[in-house]
């Protein structure tokens, strides 16, 4: 079942540096894949580059996962998730995208 798309604010923070910056937000659509919210954050954030390297991550839960990040399937839907987590990005890049949205 495919539920109707609908317009989400996602706040993206650096996987292992969360406490170091606020989160920075992004208007999406239920509908999006993780590859679509991959390029609005590398548009948001003037670098191109992170089309290919960010990867959006999450803790697995069960024995094994000893605290390990796994990361989204680029052509998985981001359905009603609404906060994410980041990695292969520079921390900088998310600092300064967080202080640019402040400013306006």
């Amino acid at each position: 079942v495919v539920l109707p798309s609908r317009p989400l604010r996602v706040s993206v923070l650096h996987a292992v540096e969360e406490q170091h910056h606020p989160p920075v937000i992004l208007e999406v659509r239920t509908s999006w894949r993780f590859q679509q919210v991959k390029d609005a954050l590398a548009k948001k954030l003037g670098r191109e580059v992170l089309k290919r390297r960010a990867r959006f991550v999450f803790r697995p839960q069960g024995q094994y996962a000893q605290g390990a990040w796994a990361a989204f399937k680029d052509d998985e839907r981001i359905g009603e998730r609404t906060h994410l987590h980041v990695l292969g990005i520079d921390l900088d890049d998310l600092r300064n995208a967080v202080a640019e949205d402040s400013a306006v």
